[in-house]
């Protein structure tokens, strides 16, 4: 950014909320683009989500489980050490997946009021897994995130009329309602398996656009994801290298 240059940064966007801060001033006084790429707010199917939210009535919960068994997770377990378990690269469930259960919760519904956070620590430092409870003033919202386990659960709004169904939050391609008197809606529409295409098309035409901010993947939106995961690693003891810049 220093040299002028947009920049498509991949999630999570830092590995704390005083490092964003620093990243969002770099782009505002070399005037360019800066987004995080968390590709699923982009596919089509995320603003059939959107779209559709008020057919639920007031809305009462948010659940969604990212939950994938690590293909590196045998081998750290016969020691060998990599880069999705090494506290050194600012990483593990809550920072690598844990925010695709996160950063869509922001962008629909804001900030939240106040968190509890769980999880289960590996030898190495980093979390294996775990759960955060989100307050809103109307409404809960649940995440699960692992590296260890695997889910098979779909995530849901629940609102007072109806429920949204989406099939996997991390790349959502089914998504249907079901209203209390039985009734299903099926909203999905096609999109391409190649879901990162749409977050790169849309920094695309940002870029082309002269905007210097995504309204999807805000700066706020994505203040708030790293502000909620810092109160979670906190919580759960999980602490970084990185942390000594932002505590110095």
């Amino acid at each position: 950014m220093n040299q002028g240059m947009h920049v498509l940064c991949e999630k999570p966007f830092a590995s704390h909320a005083e490092e964003v801060k620093q990243m969002l001033e770099a782009a505002k006084r070399n005037d360019v683009l800066l987004m995080e790429a968390v590709k699923s707010t982009f596919a089509p199917n995320f603003g059939v989500i959107q779209a559709n939210m008020h057919k639920l009535g007031r809305i009462r919960r948010y659940f969604a489980s990212n939950c994938q068994y690590s293909s590196r997770y045998d081998a750290y377990k016969e020691g060998q050490m990599s880069n999705a378990f090494e506290p050194q690269f600012s990483n593990g469930a809550l920072m690598d997946i844990g925010i695709y259960c996160i950063y869509p919760l922001v962008v629909l519904m804001g900030k939240p009021e106040r968190i509890q956070a769980e999880a289960i620590l590996l030898e190495s430092g980093v979390d294996g897994q775990g759960s955060i409870l989100l307050r809103y003033p109307d409404c809960e919202a649940q995440v699960m995130f692992s590296k260890i386990t695997t889910s098979y659960l779909p995530a849901e709004i629940q609102g007072e009329d109806a429920t949204m169904i989406i099939d996997k939050i991390n790349r959502p391609q089914k998504v249907e309602i079901r209203y209390r008197d039985g009734r299903v809606e099926d909203l999905s529409v096609p999109q391409t398996p190649q879901i990162m295409h749409y977050e790169i098309r849309a920094f695309m035409e940002l870029c082309q656009a002269g905007k210097r901010e995504s309204p999807t993947n805000s700066h706020l939106h994505s203040m708030i994801a790293m502000e909620i995961m810092d109160e979670a690693r906190k919580q759960i003891g999980l602490c970084f290298p990185a942390d000594q810049s932002r505590d110095s």
